[in-house]
């Protein structure tokens, strides 16, 4: 077919029927775009309201002029995607003016920049509602993720790292487990300030200085005490001792995140396929959660 053989027969029909703008779209770009399976597109637009009996006496006429398996579309009738793709790839048979097809390209792109727009919207929109449902609840094992990150050279920031839970993770609410050692008490309060629940065992001190509260299994009451009041858990740690809990909550649907605080020394019993989708290391994590003393008004440290 020679575009430029029908143009005029185009021009009258389109003059006749006050229309402003005729698109055409091949039928191989219909058929590649997934459009349609029937033939061409032809698109119009027109200032003046189309009756049934009007559209379908121009639905004839140009399909007469180009191909009887043409599909006659109002442009203001498309969607976003389909207007995009005509606005690309279409060709214009008849213009009122040299200006229109530019001009309504430029009024495709608009809508379909707008529409784009209001979808990443709506999708934020939908991501905070669901998000404002999720009640996941951390369970940390202190000692092991003190020992672990002094191993690797920085201190935790708590302030942060509850912060990171909730943001990551939506945790709710998040659970802290230590041994209670009497002259700890200001790092205790600023855990509590920073929104952790501390959870104490009482620690026994030995002859040689050294004190031992281990807190293995408050962890593991807590968590199945809770168990039906959080969605999904987030599990702090690289002991093995945690592996049974952590194969229950994988089991239940209820772990979201294993966080091991090192992950170039930690139990074997926590490299198991059932943990690796569930896994998260804390190693790349200190640019966002490393303590940093922070000068005093003097400019001290």
């Amino acid at each position: 077919m020679n575009l430029e053989e029908i143009k005029p027969q185009i021009a009258e029909i389109a003059k006749k029927y006050d229309l402003e703008l005729v698109i055409f779209l091949p039928s191989q770009i219909v058929r590649d775009e997934c459009l349609d399976d029937r033939g061409s597109f032809v698109g119009y637009i027109t200032s003046k309201r189309l009756d049934r009996e009007r559209f379908a006496d121009i639905e004839a006429k140009l399909s007469l002029v180009i191909d009887n398996n043409v599909k006659i579309v109002n442009l203001d009738d498309l969607s976003p995607k389909i207007l995009k793709i005509i606005s690309e790839k279409g060709e214009p048979l008849f213009e009122a003016k040299q200006s229109s097809f530019l001009e309504w390209k430029i009024y495709a792109m608009k809508i379909c920049m707008e529409t784009a727009e209001w979808l990443r919207g709506l999708k934020d929109e939908i991501k905070a509602s669901v998000n404002i449902h999720k009640n996941n609840f951390a369970f940390i094992d202190s000692q092991n993720l003190n020992l672990s990150i002094l191993e690797l050279g920085w201190k935790v920031d708590w302030k942060r790292f509850r912060v990171y839970l909730k943001e990551k993770y939506d945790v709710s609410k998040a659970y802290i487990f230590l041994g209670y050692i009497a002259g700890n008490n200001d790092l205790y309060a600023k855990l509590q300030e920073s929104g952790f629940v501390c959870i104490f065992k009482p620690t026994l001190t030995y002859k040689d200085g050294s004190t031992k509260g281990n807190c293995d299994a408050e962890l593991v009451l807590q968590a199945m005490i809770d168990f039906v009041s959080y969605d999904k858990a987030v599990i702090v740690t690289g002991d093995g001792d945690f592996q049974c809990l952590a194969k229950y909550l994988v089991e239940q649907d209820k772990l979201v995140s294993l966080m091991i605080p090192n992950k170039n020394r930690f139990s074997a019993l926590l490299k198991f396929e059932i943990f690796r989708k569930h896994t998260h290391y804390m190693n790349d994590l200190r640019s966002k959660l490393e303590y940093k003393k922070r000068p005093h008004k003097d400019e001290t440290l």
